[in-house]
């Protein structure tokens, strides 16, 4: 009998390679993701301590160009926390829009070889039905020889 072939192995071989591309990307946009959270966090901490350095200006009743350069400073440090935000932002609607594709991309996959295993049933189905027709003919074929034989 002839071997077991899927007809869509070639497909189902670029579904795979499509879903790891998608999964190095997806990893790619999870770690651009950490990145943005992290430059977040330190623009966070920095508007933190320039609004330390500004009570601290004012505690000390500093002089009105310390407060302007402190106020300046606390507008940058703030300008810039908005910034990282929107990065971070930018940066999760990436993660998920890689995440649904790699989704869609397993999903694909998944099908192909789902396709492949009904069909490798079919085959393997098929093989034993003709094995066990050949048995029987070479069951009935001794039996009548013996019979034939006297046996």
């Amino acid at each position: 009998m002839r071997r077991f072939k899927f007809p869509l192995e070639g497909l189902l071989k670029v579904r795979q390679m499509e879903e790891a591309q998608a999964e190095r990307a997806l990893q790619e946009a999870q770690r651009q993701l950490l990145e943005a959270e992290e430059k977040h966090l330190e623009a966070e901490r920095a508007v933190r301590d320039a609004i330390a350095v500004l009570r601290a200006s004012l505690a000390q009743n500093a002089n009105l160009e310390q407060l302007l350069v402190a106020v300046r400073h606390l507008d940058r440090a703030e300008q810039q926390r908005l910034a990282a935000e929107q990065q971070v932002a930018f940066a999760q609607a990436q993660v998920n829009r890689c995440l649904n594709e790699y989704r869609e991309c397993r999903r694909r996959r998944e099908l192909l070889e789902e396709l492949r295993e009904k069909a490798w049933r079919q085959w393997l189905a098929e093989f034993l039905q003709e094995e066990q027709k050949a048995a029987d003919e070479r069951a009935l074929r001794d039996y009548a020889l013996a019979e034939a034989n006297g046996a």
